[in-house]
């Protein structure tokens, strides 16, 4: 019995996600194309509000990895409480689309020459980490 025991709560610490660090989160490939017809000045918009979103939720995430990191040490020292405490991601899935979209437009305002996106990219030091 204790056996099984221990086999469900391992099976269940490794099922319930953790939020990851945002630096540890992958970007989502988004296709550059996706900004072809964009000028450089509609270029510059987007990439305020990429940025302006990924600021409002990169202190979200980090708290959460904190947590889930605090929950999974006191779960698997006082068997299952803070476990279920733990945010299962938070927002992994909207980084990584708005690192992704951040590329896109990287790459896009080095094909059409958009000298101030491009210097503004270097300054920030944002590829491939949004911070």
């Amino acid at each position: 019995m204790k056996k099984l025991t221990l086999f469900l709560y391992v099976s269940l610490v490794f099922s319930v996600g953790c939020a990851k660090k945002p630096e540890n989160i992958q970007p989502t490939y988004i296709p550059v194309i996706k900004y072809r017809d964009y000028s450089c000045q509609e270029l510059s918009v987007k990439l305020e509000e990429i940025n302006y979103k990924t600021k409002a939720i990169i202190p979200v995430q980090e708290t959460a990895s904190n947590v889930d990191s605090v929950a999974m040490v006191g779960g698997l020292i006082t068997i299952f409480s803070p476990i279920f405490l733990m945010s299962g991601g938070a927002h992994d899935k909207e980084i990584s689309i708005l690192k992704g979209e951040a590329l896109a437009i990287e790459q896009s305002a080095k094909d059409k020459r958009c000298e101030s996106i491009i210097k503004w990219f270097e300054k920030e030091k944002m590829t491939p980490k949004i911070t």
